[in-house]
Order: C-alpha cells, then sequence, then structure tokens
C-alpha cells in the first residue's frame, strides 16, 4: 500500500542548466549532419535512419512509421507535414520533446476532409465537464439569445465575452483543423455538412449547448513517414524524477482477507477488505493522512488499484468500490489474497530454452521412432516370416494413414505426440502377435491354412478388441481431464490405436488371404507349420 509521493524533483542546478545546453547543441548538429546526407543526390534514408536513429521502436523498421493519422504522438509532425509532397525530405530540423528529428515523407493519401471551426459554448448544471449553476432551461434560453445576436464579424469577440469554454477568453473557441472523429457525434453531424462562413443553429452535446462558426475546410491527409531522431537531454536524463508514490508501513502481511461482497442498497460489486490488528491501525493512520487522495495497491510492482479515500476508516474493514463487473471482482480479491501471502521470492536459478533445443528433441524422437519402428520389424520377421512380413506392410500402411490424419485433423506433433505415436506402433504389433501365436495353435490342430486364419482372427478378436478399448477409454480421460502436454500424448495414442485395429486386422487379414492363395501357402515354414498339418 503507498500514498501520493509530495515531494517534487529538484530544478537543475546552473551547472547542470549548461551542461544540457552543451549536450542540445551537440545533438542538433548531429542531426543538422544527418539532414545534410539525407538530401544528397542518392542517399538511402532508410540505411540512415537504421544505423543513426535513437528511437528503438523505429530502428528495426528503419524509421518507417507506417502512416500515423490517429497516433498521438505523431500528431504535430502530421499538422507539420501536410503539404509535404511524398518522397520529399523535409529541410528542417524538427525540435520534439525528446527528440532532434530529420522525416522524409514517403507516402501521402488523402482521407477526407477536415474543417476549422470556432464555437461558443453555454453549459448548465450537470453537463459534462460543467462548473456552471445554472439550469438546462437557462442555458437553453440564454444561448437562443446569443444566436439573435451574433454575426461571422463579431464572433470571435463575442466568444471571448460569453463562453463558458476554458480558455475561450485567449483562444476564442478556436478549435482548428479537426477530422472526422476528433470531436463528438452531434458537433460532428452538424459541423461538416455545414455550409463555410457560416454559424449553425443551437447544437446539444454532453458539454452544453454550442454555436458553431464555420471558417473553412481541406483535404484530410495521412502520412507515412521515415525518420532519423536523434534524442535530446532532458532534465530528467540529469536528475531523474521521483517516483510518484511513496512506500508506507502497510503491506499485505497485515491483509487478513479479500472477498467479493456486494452493496445492501444499490447491488453493486465491491471488493471488502479486512486487516489485523496492527493493519487496522496502520489503515487509519494513512486513510486519516489521505482524506480525498487515492492509496494505491501494488502487487509485484504493478498498481492493481488505486482507490480515493472518502473518509477515515476504522475498524480495519474497507470496501473497495467501482464499476466492477463480478469477474474483474473476483480476479482483484485473487490478487490481494495473493499479495497477502507473506512468501518472498527469491531468483535462484534462471534457463533460456532456444526453439533449436526443441527442434532437436522432436528430431531425435522421430528417428528413435524409426529405430523402434525397424527393430520390430526384424523380430517379426525372424519370429513369424511370412506373417510376420505381412504384419510390416500393414505397419507401413498404419504409419501413412497416421500421417495424414495427423495432417487432416491437424495434429501438432510434440514431444508427447510423438511418444504417443510410437506406443500406438507397439499396440497394432500386439494385436498381430496374438492373431500368429493363435494361428500356431489352429495349425498345430492340424487345420488347413485357410481355415487356420479365419478361425485365428475369430478366436483373437475378442481379445483384441478388449485391449483397444480399455487403451481408448484411458486415451479419452487423459485428453479431457489433464493437461495439454498430456492430451497431446493422449491424442496420438487414441488415434493410433483406432488405426491400427483397421490395420492390424483388415490389412494383415486380407494380405494373409492373398497369400494363402499363391505358391508360398505350399511352403510350410513359412507359415508357421508343423511338418504334419494339411496346405490346402
Amino acid at each position: 500500500f503507498k500514498e501520493q509521493n509530495p515531494t517534487q524533483s529538484r530544478n537543475l542546478t546552473p551547472e547542470e542548466q549548461t551542461q544540457k545546453v552543451k549536450k542540445n547543441a551537440e545533438e542538433q548538429t548531429k542531426a543538422e549532419d544527418l539532414l545534410k546526407q539525407a538530401q544528397a543526390d542518392g542517399a538511402d534514408f532508410a540505411a540512415l535512419a537504421k544505423a543513426n536513429t535513437d528511437n528503438a521502436a523505429l530502428k528495426d523498421a528503419s524509421g518507417d512509421t507506417g502512416f500515423i493519422k490517429g497516433d498521438a504522438q505523431y500528431k504535430d509532425l502530421l499538422d507539420m507535414l501536410s503539404a509535404v509532397p511524398a518522397g520529399t525530405v523535409f529541410d528542417q530540423v524538427i525540435e520534439e520533446p525528446s527528440y532532434y528529428t530529420v522525416a522524409k515523407v514517403e507516402e501521402v493519401k488523402d482521407v477526407g476532409e477536415q474543417v476549422h471551426a470556432q464555437h461558443l459554448l453555454v453549459s448548465y448544471q450537470g453537463a459534462s465537464q460543467s462548473t456552471s449553476s445554472r439550469t438546462k432551461d437557462e442555458a437553453k434560453a440564454l444561448i437562443e439569445d446569443y444566436k439573435k445576436q451574433v454575426t461571422p464579424k463579431n464572433f470571435d469577440q463575442f466568444v471571448r465575452d460569453h463562453s463558458d469554454e476554458p480558455g475561450a477568453k485567449t483562444g476564442g473557441g478556436d478549435l482548428g483543423f479537426f477530422s472526422k472523429g476528433d470531436m463528438v457525434p452531434a458537433f460532428e453531424d452538424v459541423v461538416f455538412p455545414q455550409e463555410t462562413g457560416t454559424i449553425s443553429d443551437v447544437v446539444e452535446t454532453p458539454f452544453g449547448y454550442h454555436l458553431i462558426y464555420k471558417i473553412g475546410t481541406r483535404p484530410d491527409k495521412d502520412l507515412r513517414l521515415r525518420l532519423i531522431q536523434v534524442k535530446k537531454t532532458v532534465d530528467a536524463d540529469i536528475v531523474p524524477p521521483q517516483d510518484p508514490w511513496k512506500s508506507t508501513d502497510l503491506t499485505g502481511k497485515q491483509l487478513s482477507s479479500a472477498r467479493v461482497e456486494f452493496d445492501q442498497n444499490s447491488g453493486a460489486t465491491q471488493v471488502s477488505l479486512q486487516f489485523d490488528k496492527e493493519g487496522s491501525d496502520l489503515f487509519a493512520e494513512l486513510t486519516k493522512k489521505n482524506l480525498n487522495k487515492p492509496i494505491a495497491i501494488f502487487l509485484d510492482g504493478q498498481i492493481i488499484s488505486q482507490p480515493v479515500v472518502q473518509s477515515e476508516i476504522l475498524g480495519g474493514r474497507a470496501v473497495i468500490t467501482g464499476n466492477f463487473s463480478i469477474d474483474e471482482a473476483k480476479t482483484l480479491a485473487r490478487r490481494l489474497q495473493a499479495g497477502a501471502l507473506p512468501i518472498p521470492i527469491d531468483l535462484i536459478a534462471q534457463q533460456t530454452v532456444g526453439p533449436t533445443l526443441g527442434a532437436d528433441s522432436l528430431h531425435r524422437s522421430l528417428v528413435a521412432g524409426l529405430i523402434g519402428f525397424i527393430l520390430v520389424a526384424i523380430y517379426m520377421l525372424i519370429l513369424y516370416r511370412l506373417p510376420g512380413l505381412a504384419a510390416i506392410l500393414a505397419l507401413w500402411l498404419y504409419a501413412a494413414l497416421s500421417a495424414a490424419f495427423f495432417k487432416l485433423i491437424p495434429v501438432t506433433l510434440t514431444l508427447s505426440g510423438v511418444a504417443g505415436f510410437i506406443l500406438s506402433i507397439g499396440i497394432a504389433v500386439d494385436a498381430n502377435v496374438l492373431v500368429f501365436e493363435r494361428l500356431k495353435e489352429e495349425l498345430r490342430e492340424g487345420k488347413t491354412l485357410t481355415n487356420g486364419l479365419e478361425d485365428a482372427f475369430r478366436r483373437a478378436w475378442p481379445s483384441i478388441r478388449d485391449g483397444h478399448v480399455t487403451i481408448l477409454i484411458s486415451s479419452a480421460v487423459l485428453f479431457w481431464f489433464s493437461s495439454s502436454l498430456i492430451k497431446g500424448f493422449a491424442l496420438t495414442l487414441g488415434l493410433g490405436t483406432i488405426l491400427s485395429l483397421f490395420t492390424a486386422i483388415i490389412s494383415t487379414r486380407s494380405l494373409l488371404r492373398w497369400f494363402a492363395r499363391t505358391r508360398s501357402a505350399k511352403i510350410g515354414w513359412l507359415y508357421l507349420k508343423p511338418k504334419s498339418s494339411k496346405t490346402e
């Protein structure tokens, strides 16, 4: 909890002021030298800007601002350079609050029309930013009377004598040139179609009643600039500014609780604070010192709330009111509770992981998967011979279908996703192992190869089905109830399990049926046949 810091930054000493002037002279000279280089024939302004601009936000873009209309930081440049043709380097160094600027107009485009107008304002009690005590009806009657008296010739002086606008006595209500979107809609709806040189009827806006004198128009332009900005030395570079907030003895340590409540009269959402005994005393003293002033609540160096003290608060209980939504109030309460935890955070280790490490890990995982695939293929060939070859071909089909589905869904292959895919390969092989072991048993009973194949697949199916369903249930639970890292594993495992069921049962079965109709069926050892079994 912090209060406003009344201490102001000190003024520069004469020696420091001299130092500032000297540095600014050097910086301005540097900017003027850059202007001469930019104006030379064949000069590459973009390269000059990239090499010399002190504005870090523009350096990577070689000084390119993009189109600047609507960007408050470039408003003065837009006004100053609107008449400069595209492709032209402005012939002067522009002095801005923080920079000496060399500017080139890269592009100019028309975006409509600007209007130059003066206005007279009569406000009333309750109007936006009004300090008037007159009623709305009184204000309407007064401006109707003014309407009868003003002319284009006396408008300027009349505004200086009668307008309620702050600064009207010196500025005459002159708004300068403005574009659509700069004024409130009710004002713009009248002034843009209004004839130049005329005074409008009475116009009502949230600020009160207006009479508008339209002086003129000009094309409204947007510019794309390229800037070389040489930083100026300012007071803050020599004397650092004071922190606007001053620490107090009240911290989150003394905050007992923070919760969302609702005002009993209005029903408005508010956040209730309760301090312990020590905090109650500190908070009472703090609110007494800062009546009608804000107190800032910080968390991790950032302001999370800035309520204004409306009265001295005793007893250690306070509420923060405002136009909170329920979600906003809950968020504020959670942050306050987090700040109340008396747990210091110390940096004990820091590590940066670059994208090359992740890419390398993914590559290694894919290589490991390929090696595993090859080892499984060799194992199946040695142990099961021709049926093993059919299983390998089915596995290649499985890999192709998996890649196609991963692309269509799409699935991002993270390390955990690769692990799920590799595991599903093993599941696909497991189904084939169950069938082939069952085939051995059928052939030992003296069945023909064709009948043995059909019975092997039929009798192995319940075990294969139950095993795959169990894995699918586990994958679904992992996907719906775990973190994003585990979801990738569950998705690829579940999808791979479904595809492996197809390739192990349909593809392998079709291949073996085809093999059984070829001459290879007569070579018994290729099909794991005992010497006494039949081949038909």
